[in-house]
């Protein structure tokens, strides 16, 4: 593989990252909420227009034209939250006998597809929705258990919200210093 195909592929990889948690919105159960009511789930990557050139550059590399598959498994429940919890997730492609770590990662998700609420330390036990201003006017901030929960991913090799912004941007500045082919 070249270094531009290698370009290519790390920014796919990277959009994939980014991506994955939408999908648990434009399904009526995505891979992410069923993991969370069977403990594990998985589906193929669809190959429309979001995603094909993922699909396309793995089978590419792989050289095989097999499902590309995304499986999601729980980790844990939050208790305060119980239609909550933290699923991770990875990328595979069961035909290659390959798997990527580097496309997987965790998230926080809720039976609706939304992260779950927060709260905020002027108004203790009470919770807000994803993105809410606190009534004194600043944001609120993820729960003790579900910052508990970033930060034991974050301890076992997980990556931040912005190392992985960084590392699609990094990936696209990479491509575009190769003129974008």
């Amino acid at each position: 593989m070249t270094l531009r195909q290698k370009g290519r592929l790390a920014t796919l990889l990277a959009a994939l990252a980014c991506s994955l948690p939408a999908l648990s919105q434009d399904m009526p159960m995505s891979v992410f909420t069923e993991a969370l009511t069977k403990g594990q789930a998985s589906v193929e990557l669809p190959n429309d227009q979001q995603f094909a050139p993922l699909v396309q550059a793995i089978r590419g590399r792989t050289g095989s034209n097999g499902q590309i598959m995304v499986f999601a498994k729980l980790i844990t429940r939050f208790k305060e939250q119980p239609s909550c919890g933290r699923v991770a997730f990875l990328v595979s492609q069961p035909s290659a006998n390959i798997a990527w770590d580097d496309l997987g990662g965790q998230l926080n998700i809720c039976l609706d597809g939304l992260p779950p609420k927060k709260m905020c330390a002027s108004h203790p036990g009470q919770l807000y929705p994803f993105g809410a201003m606190c009534p004194d006017g600043s944001p609120a901030q993820d729960t003790a258990e579900v910052q508990a929960a970033i930060k034991h991913a974050l301890a076992t090799g997980g990556l931040s919200n912005e190392q992985v912004k960084a590392k699609a941007a990094k990936a696209a500045q990479r491509q575009a210093g190769e003129g974008g082919k």
